[in-house]
């Protein structure tokens, strides 16, 4: 269906439409087509137009169809008065003929005796106006001209703005496609069609609609970014734009750049438990055994050496504890739940804060899913420890129905969720996190009334 039919004329027409109707409808010299094949009915066409005060009118005859059809080739006329009889054809035959050939001056049809059904033809074959010469005089010829003439230039304003809205919803470089209440689409560019059905239109409109605004939709193989939009009401239906930008090279960038920082996190951990893990557990054995010959020797340093100890079992612990929040292995072996158990009790050891985890449901997801999952967890946590001073922290892991949720609130001195974030900070990181398992991030938070990231996804993917 063209869109054309559907949608209709833009908002944008209407002040120039306007200007239109308060210039004169006619420029100073208006040349004129007649189609007559008797000379004293164009003689008398001719006398009526002289008497004109308004403008020169420029009168050219063709007594045929085949002279008309060739004086409208080789010059340019306002407007074309056609005799309806014309031997073996009629004007409206010829008008048919000009718009076959393209031409779109405006064409009033002319007539010896008033007739409903010629009438009804000129208006459906697309005529400007009918008259009978019985009844015709200079103000009522003169103003059937200037009424064509003005329309004509609104149609051609119009066919050139709906042209141009054509062009440009059909090269942009995104999917478009408008669609009515009941989801049947009325347009859809080509990259919509390459990639989209009815079936996806409808799985977007519910996405946009619970998000209330842009969602990225995957389709095959392909991700977008689609908002949805209301546009006119037409025929008792409410008509909706669709527009759908392919981020799927985005998302390979953003894969990338978190597969990087996970790798660097895993060989700074790694780092951590086998190198400087191992020179502490070396100085803890060196100093347990320096305390343990100074004990012997009943020398008051070995209480100094009992207290290095204990100092570097803590560093120990401390080290372990920081390889495993960067390295968090037990993912492979013991999954989600526990590794964020051990995230809240090493957050509870090392900073003194109450952190506790809740659960719903079966806290099972893949090991790339959850690896995500614990990494939001994780920076929304350090981020209520080092910036918001909270007292306390609560991890909810809801998985008891399609749609997963994993909550990190906090009761700390909140902050301005549409502050801007540097592209390498982890609270940038986090929504690139919750996109790559198909879900979405929204943080809630005020001043003084804490803080509140929620991501939902749908699990099995």
């Amino acid at each position: 269906m063209n869109i054309t039919d559907e949608i209709p004329p833009v908002s944008s027409l209407r002040p120039k439409m306007a200007e239109m109707s308060r210039r004169p409808t006619t420029a100073s010299i208006v040349r004129v087509l007649v189609l007559d094949d008797n000379e004293d009915d164009f003689s008398f066409v001719k006398i009526l137009l002289g008497k004109s005060q308004m403008c020169t009118y420029q009168l050219e005859w063709a007594p045929t169809e085949s002279a008309a059809l060739t004086a409208v080739q080789q010059g340019r006329f306002d407007v074309g008065l056609f005799d309806y009889k014309l031997g073996g054809t009629t004007g409206l035959e010829t008008l048919r003929a000009l718009q076959n050939q393209q031409c779109d001056i405006p064409i009033i049809l002319l007539t010896g005796s008033e007739n409903p059904e010629i009438d009804q033809a000129a208006l459906d074959g697309g005529a400007a106006d009918y008259l009978c010469k019985r009844s015709l005089d200079t103000t009522r010829l003169e103003r059937a001209i200037r009424y064509s003439i003005n329309h004509a230039q609104m149609l051609s304003a119009l066919r050139e703005s709906q042209a141009q809205l054509q062009l440009f919803m059909r090269s942009v470089p995104c999917a478009v496609c408008i669609f009515d209440d009941r989801g049947a689409i009325l347009f859809q560019n080509e990259i919509f069609k390459q990639y989209f059905s009815v079936q996806g239109v409808i799985a977007a409109r519910k996405l946009t609609s619970a998000s209330n605004g842009p969602t990225q939709y995957s389709h095959g193989n392909r991700h977008w970014l689609i908002t949805t939009f209301p546009m006119v009401e037409r025929s008792g239906r409410n008509l909706q734009g669709l527009a759908g930008i392919d981020i799927t090279q985005r998302r390979l960038v953003e894969r990338e750049l978190l597969r990087v920082s996970d790798a660097e996190k895993n060989r700074i951990g790694s780092d951590l438990h086998d190198g400087l893990g191992q020179y502490l557990t070396g100085i803890s054995c060196l100093s347990a055994a320096l305390r343990d010959k100074l004990q012997s020797q009943r020398r008051d340093e070995a209480s100094d050496a009992a207290t290095i100890s204990s100092l570097v079992q803590e560093a120990i612990a401390q080290t372990r504890a920081l390889a495993r929040g960067l390295c968090p292995v037990q993912l492979q072996t013991s999954g989600l739940e526990t590794v964020l158990e051990d995230l809240t009790f090493q957050v509870h050891r090392l900073h003194g804060i109450e952190c506790q985890l809740e659960t719903r449901g079966s806290v099972e997801v893949e090991t790339s899913v959850a690896l995500h999952l614990y990494r939001i967890a994780q920076e929304a946590i350090n981020n209520a420890v080092k910036h918001a001073a909270a007292k306390h922290i609560t991890v909810t892991a809801d998985f008891s129905r399609e749609t997963k949720v994993l909550i990190i609130a906090d009761d700390g001195c909140g902050f301005d969720p549409n502050v801007e974030h540097g592209p390498s900070s982890g609270m940038s990181l986090m929504p690139y996190r919750a996109a790559m398992i198909g879900g979405t991030l929204t943080i809630t938070s005020g001043a003084n009334a804490g803080t509140r990231v929620e991501c939902r996804f749908v699990y099995p993917l």
